[in-house]
């Protein structure tokens, strides 16, 4: 290993592989640890308050379901950082583009597939202890006339 190193508060050491891409809040690199398993990591951009992103890794903590990435580690050496399964299969967004450049259409089923997996996945947040505990901190939705 020869990247930038990250040391968890497990006692893991994580060396960056490679730039994913842009997050919300920061930078996503593909990390391996020293037994050679790979992971995300999520780092802050300048600017931002570390307290985002320790808020999100408590959330992630408590949402353990096979349609959300799931957590792993998170530090502050060098810098605060949150590890998070490595999804390698790519994004929704890498299929749609792939498909609309080669001029083909999902075949229902897959769509459908696709849709309940974000649906669980988007249930099991919404049920953490961590989301039902802020609901009461939610604006309701703004009522049609």
């Amino acid at each position: 290993m020869s990247g930038r190193r990250y040391i968890g508060k497990s006692g893991s050491t994580y060396e960056a592989l490679e730039h994913i891409g842009p997050g919300g809040f920061g930078a996503v690199e593909r990390v391996r640890d020293e037994d050679g398993n790979e992971f995300a990591i999520k780092t802050l951009h300048l600017g931002f308050d570390a307290g985002v992103l320790e808020a999100e890794t408590e959330n992630l903590r408590r949402v353990q379901h096979e349609n959300v990435v799931g957590y792993v580690d998170h530090g502050v050496d060098p810098e605060p950082f949150l590890v998070m399964e490595f999804a390698d299969g790519g994004t929704l967004k890498d299929f749609i583009d792939a498909a609309v450049q080669a001029g083909e259409h999902f075949p229902m089923a897959t769509l459908t597939d696709w849709g309940k997996q974000l649906l669980r996945g988007l249930a099991a947040v919404h049920e953490s202890p961590a989301s039902r505990s802020q609901a009461c901190e939610r604006p309701f939705p703004r009522q049609r006339s």
